[in-house]
């Protein structure tokens, strides 16, 4: 099997921090917001990050925590200094990197709902 592309990725929020959690996708990372297909628009946003999607949910009740504490996804940016930049800017914590990896810059952050966040650089 050869995988060939991240298509989306879904990371929930716990009831109330809905809008807190789109708006950081939005406006911090600066994301576009598409269409969801009818039935599921109710709750909820679906964003574009490139070519792939990152599907925003609410959690199912008693499973918050634990749900929050294992998500993670890593996004490529061009310039992790700006991207660190901006990120302290808007409040958002930012985490040193625990075991940089050899050959490329990455830190780790966490949006509004505890999902955590890897933001990485190309090498160069």
């Amino acid at each position: 099997m050869a995988i060939l592309a991240l298509h989306h990725v879904n990371l929930t929020f716990p009831a109330g921090l809905e809008a807190e959690t789109v708006r950081f996708y939005v406006e911090t990372l600066g994301l576009e917001t598409l269409p969801k297909p009818q039935g599921r628009r109710s709750q909820g946003a679906w964003l574009r990050v490139g070519a792939a999607e990152i599907h925003l949910s609410p959690d199912a009740p008693g499973r918050a925590e634990q749900l929050a504490a294992d998500r993670h996804l890593c996004l490529i940016v061009a310039d992790l200094e700006s991207a660190e930049a901006r990120l302290r800017e808007a409040g958002a914590p930012v985490e040193d990197d625990p075991r940089p990896p050899v050959g490329y810059r990455r830190l780790f952050t966490r949006d509004p709902a505890g999902n955590r966040l890897e933001l990485s650089e190309p090498p160069r």
